[in-house]
């Protein structure tokens, strides 16, 4: 028993439909997994900034680069050596917006910070976005 040409034919556009269906969310997906990457990428800068005041009994901070997207952690509250290299949110991400006085997050030696405020990131196709926060006490939870 075989299958004519025309019933196979019918069997590819079937799924092809389907697929096409399926395809905007399957990029939807993708986008929000950037935006939520992202968002755990920056809260983790935080938690290691906090960790280095802590074991190292020194102030470190993390700047933000509101422009380019991109932030690093440094040594001391004015001055100071970068820790390890600036990193860079992906393209059609930005940072959207940040809490008054908390760019830079200066964490103290006993792990507090200067000033507890929060981080906005946005992706910029779908205007979704995710909110880092970082409590007096230095404890950071995304939103």
């Amino acid at each position: 028993m075989g299958f004519t040409l025309l019933e196979i034919l019918i069997a590819l556009i079937i799924i092809g439909l389907f697929s096409l269906i399926g395809l905007p969310a399957f990029f939807n997906r993708v986008r929000s997994s950037k935006l939520k990457t992202a968002s755990a990428s920056v809260a983790q800068s935080l938690k290691l900034a906090k960790s280095y005041a802590v074991t190292r009994g020194k102030i470190y901070r993390v700047d933000f680069d509101l422009v380019k997207g991109a932030w690093g952690i440094y040594e001391g509250e004015e001055k100071g050596e970068l820790k390890d290299r600036w990193l860079r949110l992906p393209d059609n991400l930005a940072i959207k917006d940040t809490t008054e006085n908390f760019n830079p997050a200066i964490f103290r030696a006993d792990g507090t910070i200067k000033q507890a405020g929060h981080i906005i990131l946005e992706n910029i196709r779908d205007h979704t976005t995710k909110k880092i926060i970082v409590n007096s006490l230095g404890v950071t939870r995304i939103e």
